[in-house]
């Protein structure tokens, strides 16, 4: 027996009826909080994108980016990232950019987001048992090491279970 809570939520993939689609019930929010994880094509041009989340934010709700460390736009202006945190968007970052499993370009930026503060959740983005586990004390350790203890255990736990009890 492992015993184990589960949370209702999804990773929405971004199109350009995401707002809609919430307003309709077709997507869920993070157990139903006012948080949605959203994930763009990694081919997007970012005015796109800002639109979608802005789309988003204006129903109330608070997006929450995925993985833009992996986003070539990213990589290339860094600084839009800035402008959407300013705006109310919040980041989580994937485990295993810290570890350069997405290459090194977004394991630099994982670093340098890091280091500015514009990472609010680190997650494992897990696929399986397998492919991207859920294995995370790797990373807790690695930020505590880099950083702190308490911002290790903001990003691994305690901004998750802000979210989690739909908390500011």
């Amino acid at each position: 027996y492992f015993p184990i809570d589960l949370f209702l939520g999804m990773e929405v993939y971004a199109t350009d009826n995401v707002a809609a689609l919430i307003k309709r019930g077709k997507i869920i929010t993070l157990n139903r909080s006012r948080y949605l994880l959203i994930e763009f094509p990694f081919s997007c041009h970012p005015r796109w994108a800002a639109k979608i989340l802005s789309s988003v934010s204006k129903l109330g709700i608070t997006p929450i980016i995925a993985h833009p460390e992996r986003y070539p736009f990213i990589w290339e202006q860094p600084n839009i990232l800035y402008d959407w945190v300013n705006c109310g968007s919040l980041v989580q970052m994937n485990r295993s950019s810290l570890f350069g499993s997405f290459g090194q370009n977004a394991k630099d930026l994982a670093l340098q987001l890091l280091s500015h503060h514009l990472v609010h959740f680190v997650a494992s983005d897990c696929h399986s048992a397998s492919v991207r586990t859920p294995f995370l004390p790797n990373a807790y350790n690695l930020i505590s090491d880099l950083y702190s203890d308490e911002y290790a255990h903001t990003l691994l736990h305690g901004n998750p279970q802000k979210v989690i009890a739909d908390k500011p």
